[in-house]
């Protein structure tokens, strides 16, 4: 997205103000307007919220839909940009199999 001098404009804020002002409009907008809104986010975007998203309601948490925008929006202002290691599958078993030793 450009400005009108033609810069490129940040579309997650990293200022928190900004950010929860973007989570609450993105919470006041019709069905259809949101799932717009979302699909137009990167393909890992929606992925990550998605994934989170099924997680919640497995889990019974309430609201799960603007939730798990919430946590993937969040995420992505912190962590956007940024290579990102996330273990899976023996490498995660034995890092949470470490952390439950240690503790």
């Amino acid at each position: 997205m450009l400005n009108e001098q033609g810069e490129q404009l940040d579309l997650l804020s990293t200022s928190a103000a900004e950010l929860e002002q973007a989570l609450a409009t993105l919470a006041t907008l019709k069905p259809d307007e949101r799932e717009d809104f979302i699909r137009r986010w990167p393909s890992t975007l929606q992925s990550l919220c998605d994934v989170m998203r099924v997680t919640l309601k497995q889990h019974n948490i309430v609201d799960a839909d603007n939730v798990s925008e919430a946590l993937a929006t969040s995420l992505s202002a912190y962590l956007g940009g940024r290579d990102v290691y996330i273990p899976n599958g023996e490498r995660l078993k034995n890092a949470l199999r470490d952390i439950r030793i240690w503790r």
